[in-house]
C-alpha cells in the first residue's frame, strides 16, 4: 500500500463515518494490525470521534463490557472476530454500527 493508498483510505472511512452520523463519535476498532485498523483508527480521530482500541484477544464478555463501559456507539473489527462478535451484534443494543473490515492477509 502506497502512502496515498493509505491517505485515500483515511479520506474514504472518515468521510463514512460522517455519512453514518459517527463524526465525533466512539469507534471502538477491534482485529489484527493491518494497515485498516490503523486507517479506521485515524479515520475516526480525524473526523472528531474518539477511537477506542480493543484486544482481539480478550474473551466476548469483556469485549461487551468494556463497549458499554467506553459507549462505544460503533465497533470496526476484521474477519478474523466475525465468529466472536456474532452473538454481540444480536444482543449488544448499546452499540449503533457494527463494520465488518477486510485486510488483505485475512489470516487468523
Amino acid at each position: 500500500m502506497s502512502y496515498r493508498e493509505f491517505s485515500d483510505l483515511i479520506t474514504e472511512l472518515a468521510a463514512g463515518f460522517d455519512a453514518m452520523g459517527l463524526a465525533g463519535k466512539r469507534i471502538a476498532v477491534c482485529g489484527e494490525t493491518s494497515p485498516q485498523w490503523i486507517a479506521t483508527y485515524l479515520a475516526t480521530i480525524a473526523c472528531g470521534g474518539v477511537a477506542i482500541p480493543m484486544d482481539k484477544e480478550v474473551a466476548v464478555p469483556e469485549l461487551e463490557g468494556f463497549m458499554t463501559f467506553a459507549e462505544a456507539d460503533a465497533v470496526v473489527f476484521t474477519s478474523c472476530m466475525n465468529e466472536k462478535f456474532k452473538e454481540t451484534v444480536e444482543n449488544h443494543p448499546p452499540v449503533q454500527y457494527f463494520i465488518p473490515v477486510s485486510t488483505e492477509s485475512d489470516i487468523c
